[in-house]
């Protein structure tokens, strides 16, 4: 439950703040999660609203991906481990909130800010997906003792 809710405040934190009437025209970025900081790269530099949106699309995508792949790795883990790994998820979206926002800190008011929160939420999350991937693909990863945080830092042999 709390899983869930964490992820709700995922989505809840890069979804825009829309006027009425205004529109966003979703889906216009190619958005690709296997290397998402080439893909950042894709997005316009001008207009600074532009490039914004285009980070938030990537957020987007990549929150979609996270919540996705963790469900999987939840549904498959034996009962009794998953209020830990939900606690660890919970924590890691505090984590991806924090962090980010440190690093928009710095334009903090400025149209910059929103850039660095929405590409840093990107580039955490399209990581994470990949660890947890990893970790869900790895045959006989417990037999090995390998654990998530082998995967997340890179090193899972």
């Amino acid at each position: 439950m709390r899983l869930m809710m964490a992820l709700a405040l995922v989505v809840a934190t890069t979804t825009p703040l829309l006027a009425d009437g205004q529109e966003v025209n979703e889906g216009i970025h190619n958005v690709d999660l296997s290397d998402i900081a080439k893909s950042l790269r894709q997005c316009p530099g001008i207009p600074q609203v532009a490039q914004n949106l285009c980070a938030q699309e990537h957020a987007l995508a990549a929150a979609s991906e996270f919540q996705a792949v963790s469900g999987g790795v939840r549904a498959a883990l034996d009962p009794q481990m998953r209020p830990a790994f939900d606690d660890a998820q919970t924590a890691f979206v505090a984590f991806v909130k924090a962090s980010c926002q440190f690093d928009a800190a710095r334009f903090k008011g400025g149209s910059a800010a929103m850039w660095l929160f929405e590409s840093c939420v990107a580039r955490r999350y399209a990581a994470r997906a990949r660890s947890l991937t990893a970790y869900a693909q790895y045959p006989d990863r417990d037999v090995a003792g390998l654990t998530l945080t082998d995967f997340d830092l890179g090193d899972p042999e």
